[in-house]
C-alpha cells in the first residue's frame, strides 16, 4: 500500500497530471500484493475465507528455491510461496496449473518448516488439513517438472473445509420420502431437484452406546440401496473409520434398522448422511457420483445414554373378540417402546408379529 499512498498525495498536488500517474502506481502495487514470493521470508498473506476465492499465481522460469523438493520428489526445481493463518479448525488449500505442480503446506518458520502435506497434479488438487486457529502456515508451489525453462501459473485459493457434495444425475423417481431416527422425522415427499439437500431442522438426538432406531422411506415403487454416516471427528468429511454407520443389507423401498453410536464419541453435535442410490452400491465415504438417488444432510445431537425405568402396563381397553388395546405409562428418558403379545402370564406363547415390537413413543396400541 505504499505507492498508493504517495500516489494519492502526488494527485492532491496537480490533479491532471498526478491522476495517470497515480493509476500506474496503484496497478502496479495491486499486482505485486496479489503474486506470490520465491522467498518464503516474503510470502504474501493469503486469507482464508467461507468458500473458496481463487488468486492467480505465476512461478517465474528464472525462481529457484531454498529447501529440499517436497512430496519426496528428488530434483529440485523452482518455486513460489504463499503463507495464511488458519481461520477454521480444518481448511482446505486448492490450486491448479498449466504445468506440474507439487502443492505443499508446511509448519513453523522460515528456515525450520515442516511438511505437513503435498498433492501433485497436472489440473487441479486439494490438501485438507487439520489446523489451529491463529496459527501461521506456509503454501509451496513448487514446479515439479523442468522439461522447459517457462513459467508456471494457475489459481490458488484457501478456505474453510466444505462437506462434499454427491453427484445425483436424477432423483425424478428415485427420492427420500421420509427419515425417522428414534422419534424425530422429516418428510419431504419427493425428489429435491438437485438431489441433494441439507437440513438445518429437524435435529436427530442418539444417546451413546445404545441401539438407535431408524427408517428412511424412499418412493415406494422402486428399492434402493441406502446407508447413513456421522462424521464424528468434525473433519468433514464421512471418510475416517467408523463413520460409515449403517449399510443396507439390501435393497429396499422402506429401511428399517439401527445402528449404535459408540461410548467413547464426546457429547456435541455431528454432521448425520443419509443417501440412497438406484442399483448402485454408497460409497465407502458419503462422496460418490450416481445416476439415480438423492443425498440429505442432518445434525444428530449426542449424549450419555440413560436407562429409561420399566413401563408399567395399565389396563387393557376396546376389548373384542380379536383384538384389544394395550396402554401402559411413559417413562422418562425412552425413545421407543417395543411390545410383546403372548396366550399365557409367563409370556412363553408369543403371539406371531408381536414379539419386541417396536411402536413407536405411543402409551397404546
Amino acid at each position: 500500500m505504499k505507492n498508493f499512498t504517495r500516489s494519492l498525495l502526488l494527485s492532491l498536488s496537480n490533479c491532471c497530471r498526478s491522476t495517470v500517474i497515480a493509476l500506474l502506481l496503484f496497478i502496479s502495487s495491486a499486482t505485486q500484493l496479489s503474486a506470490q514470493s520465491d522467498l518464503c521470508s516474503a510470502a504474501p498473506t493469503l486469507t482464508p475465507g467461507t468458500t473458496c476465492v481463487n488468486t492467480a499465481y505465476t512461478v517465474q522460469a528464472a525462481w529457484g528455491n531454498e529447501i529440499a523438493a517436497p512430496c519426496g520428489l528428488g530434483s529440485s526445481y523452482r518455486d513460489g510461496w504463499y503463507k495464511f493463518t488458519a481461520a477454521h479448525t480444518y481448511t482446505t488449500i486448492t490450486a491448479s496449473t498449466n504445468r506440474t505442480l507439487a502443492l505443499a503446506v508446511y509448519s513453523g518458520t522460515c528456515g525450520a518448516l515442516t511438511e505437513l502435506s503435498c498433492a501433485q497434479t497436472t489440473g487441479t488438487t486439494s490438501i485438507k488439513l487439520n489446523t489451529v486457529i491463529g496459527t501461521t502456515y506456509f503454501i509451496r508451489l513448487y514446479r515439479a517438472n523442468n522439461a522447459q525453462a517457462n513459467t508456471m501459473t494457475g489459481n490458488i485459493c484457501v478456505s474453510e473445509s466444505q462437506y462434499c457434495t454427491p453427484a445425483h444425475t436424477s432423483c425424478n423417481t428415485d427420492y427420500i420420502n421420509r427419515v425417522t431416527i428414534g422419534s424425530v422425522s422429516n418428510t419431504t415427499n419427493g425428489c429435491s431437484g438437485s438431489g441433494y439437500t441439507r437440513f438445518t431442522a429437524p435435529k436427530f438426538y442418539g444417546a451413546k452406546g445404545c441401539p438407535i432406531n431408524f427408517t428412511v422411506a424412499c418412493n415406494p415403487t422402486w428399492d434402493e440401496n441406502m446407508a447413513i454416516w456421522i462424521d464424528y471427528n468434525g473433519d468433514k468429511d464421512f471418510a475416517d473409520a467408523g463413520e460409515k454407520v449403517y449399510t443396507a443389507p439390501t435393497d429396499l423401498a422402506t429401511h428399517n434398522g439401527t445402528f449404535t453410536i459408540p461410548a467413547t464419541v464426546a457429547d456435541g453435535t455431528y454432521a448425520l448422511r443419509v443417501s440412497i442410490t438406484y442399483t448402485a452400491a454408497t460409497s465407502a465415504d458419503g462422496c460418490g457420483s450416481y445416476t439415480y438417488g438423492e443425498t440429505e444432510d442432518y445434525t444428530i445431537t449426542v449424549g450419555p445414554g440413560v436407562t429409561p425405568s420399566t413401563p408399567v402396563a395399565t389396563a387393557a381397553s376396546n376389548i373384542q373378540c380379536k383384538n384389544f388395546n394395550a396402554n401402559w405409562n411413559q417413562t422418562a428418558s425412552a425413545t421407543n417402546y417395543f411390545l410383546d403379545v403372548a396366550t399365557d402370564a409367563a409370556f412363553t406363547a408369543i403371539v406371531a408379529g408381536y414379539n419386541n415390537l417396536n411402536v413407536g413413543m405411543s402409551n397404546s396400541f
